[in-house]
Parts: C-alpha cells; structure tokens; sequence
C-alpha cells in the first residue's frame, strides 16, 4: 500500500481468488474504490498525485508489463515494458522526484543498478554505476536530492542462513532472525544500504553481522 502525496487516499492491492486489482480508500474512511479490474498489484503514485504505475496484466495483448493508470481508476493511459530482476522482488520501480519517468533495477552479470525509463520515449539512462552486489529496495529522498539504495550479496545472506540453522545458541537465533526478517521486509530489505548523490559520490552504512 501507499499513501497519496496530499494524504488522502491509501492505493493498495486486493486479491480475489487468483486475481489481484488495485483500490483506494480515504484515510478519512468510508467505502474502497475499484481502480482496476485487470490484474494489477505494487502500486507507487505519482508525485503529483495523478497516475499510478502498477505491475499489469492484460494478457498476450499487453504493450508492456508495467502500466500508468490514472488516479481515479480506469484504463491504463500508458506502457512500459520493464522486466523485473532475476530474483524475486515486486516493487523493482518507482517514479522519478520529477514525475517524468520510472526509476527501476535492472540486472546485469549479477550487479544491481537503477535506471530511469523517459515517458517521453528513448533509451533507459543509468543512475548507478555499481559493480558488485545486487539491488532489493531503493527510495528518492523528498527534495529529490538523494538516492537511497540497499544491496546485499545474496549468496552470503542466504549462507549465513543455512549455517545458522545447525545451531541452537541464542546469538545465533537471534541473528537468523534478524537476516530472515531483513529478507521479508519490503522496504528496505536488507543491510548494508548505500547513500548515492546525483553526482555520483557514495557513503555506506555497515552491516550488523
């Protein structure tokens, strides 16, 4: 789910059976309103509040597998074809601070970085230049300023895990615990998130194991 920019509405998903369709309701209360009636889920608004981007499926005669739809509901106005990283993640995207396109992860050898996809059209441009890791989460700062990513080695993540479970000591439960519910959490992640500028520079917070 996700709170509109002015407060007022919560966008959230719904499932029905093995179909899932977005809806709002006020925070104010009173009745959910219907925003899709094709499969749709992880829904992120707009920063003026207007448009929707959403996971979408309209069959094989889809222009894409993500889709704008306008904030009052009703047929996706656009497309876009992004495809998700090869492991598993719902909301791999997010509008640009300007509204102009969607920021989303992209995969390659391995390496998580973001891009950015103009609505306009053209090709993606890359706002990360990692080199290791992979990308779970990441999150504009509210002046747009400022992009915060978390990535992990998952190989690791998912060692420490298996190692872990041949042990009863407490310390080692609770930090199975820890790496488990960091693996669960959808945003962020996991640890060892990264602060990146626009103009490249980085500082890293260190993981707790």
């Amino acid at each position: 789910p996700q709170v509109s920019p002015d407060g007022r509405w919560v966008v959230y998903t719904s499932e029905n059976g093995d179909l899932r369709t977005l809806w709002r309701v006020s925070l104010d209360g009173g009745e959910p309103i219907q925003l899709s009636t094709k499969w749709a889920e992880s829904p992120t608004i707009s920063p003026d509040g207007r448009s929707i981007a959403c996971i979408y499926d309209n069959g094989p005669q889809s222009a894409g597998n993500i889709a704008i739809i306008p904030m009052d509901g009703g047929e996706p106005t656009a497309f876009l074809n992004i495809q998700p990283p090869s492991y598993p993640r719902y909301r791999y995207f997010r509008w640009s601070p300007d509204g102009t396109g969607l920021d989303y992860v992209a995969v390659k050898n391995g390496v998580g970085n973001i891009w950015r996809q103009p609505f306009r059209g053209g090709q993606p441009q890359q706002l990360t230049n990692f080199d290791s890791m992979s990308i779970h989460g990441f999150r504009w700062s509210a002046d747009g300023a400022r992009l915060v990513v978390t990535r992990a080695d998952n190989a690791l993540k998912l060692n420490l895990i298996h190692r872990q479970r041949a042990s009863n000591g407490s310390a080692h439960r609770r930090r199975l615990l820890a790496a488990y519910q960091m693996f669960r959490l959808a945003d962020p992640l996991y640890p060892d998130p990264s602060v990146v500028s626009p103009g490249g520079s980085e500082s890293s917070v260190s993981s707790p194991f």
